[in-house]
């Protein structure tokens, strides 16, 4: 299985929809530690993205970090698979340090069918970065560099600036896809061809960008 999280950080700030979610603070350890406060319920995952493995099974974004998430409803015909997810948010002001993510097996496999999310109504983005019967050669490496840069994009460009690259990144911002990974966090996507791609990982820090994460994905022979 090929799964690429090149960034660990995903941040709360997601409204939830539906009803019937939980709230509240999680109990005070002590004094003069920060309360957290968490909400439960099915959450919109518009701006998060999905990766296709093999051809029947999905590994969806969330932007929730360990907060148990459970497939709530999968509905498939023909031309839609419907899915709702609950998980657990943060909704304090306090960033979560991981990113979350939830399988969905399918019945038949994907094909050219839509994937759309019960709660926002809005058709999820899915990258199928793996094909059956092709083995990929895939690297996922750390990369930390001090955050001094206003937005996400200034820390790509910098970056494509000045690392070598065996396939020249293009310079042009508007050929890489921005994936949100919440507040905190953005990936920067880079197509090589159909079946190669690189990506940088970046996150902010006391509203400063710098690049985290470095990765990418080929076909072997």
């Amino acid at each position: 299985m090929i799964r690429m999280l090149l960034a660990v950080v995903a941040a709360a700030g997601l409204v939830l929809a539906g009803c019937g979610a939980a709230s509240g603070p999680t109990p005070d350890a002590g004094a003069g530690l920060e309360v957290v406060e968490t909400e439960r319920g099915p959450v919109a995952l518009d701006g998060y993205g999905s990766t296709l493995v093999g051809t029947s099974e999905l590994l969806i974004d969330l932007p929730s970090c360990n907060g148990d998430p459970v497939l709530d409803a999968l509905e498939e015909d023909g031309d839609e698979i419907r899915i709702r997810v609950v998980t657990t948010l943060v909704v304090s002001d306090i960033d979560a340090a991981c990113a979350d993510v939830v399988e969905v097996p399918l019945e038949r496999p994907l094909a050219d069918r839509t994937v759309i999310d019960l709660v926002s109504g809005t058709a999820i983005d899915i990258v199928r970065y793996r094909e059956p019967g092709v083995e990929f050669d895939c690297f996922d490496a750390d990369f930390p560099l001090e955050p001094t840069f206003p937005t996400p994009e200034a820390a790509l460009a910098d970056a494509v600036a000045n690392q070598s690259q065996e396939v020249e990144p293009p310079d042009d911002m508007a050929e890489y896809r921005r994936v949100e990974r919440g507040q905190t966090v953005v990936d920067f996507e880079y197509r090589v061809s159909d079946e190669s791609f690189h990506t940088w990982g970046m996150i902010r820090d006391d509203e400063l960008w710098g690049m985290v994460s470095l990765g990418g994905c080929s076909p072997t022979g």
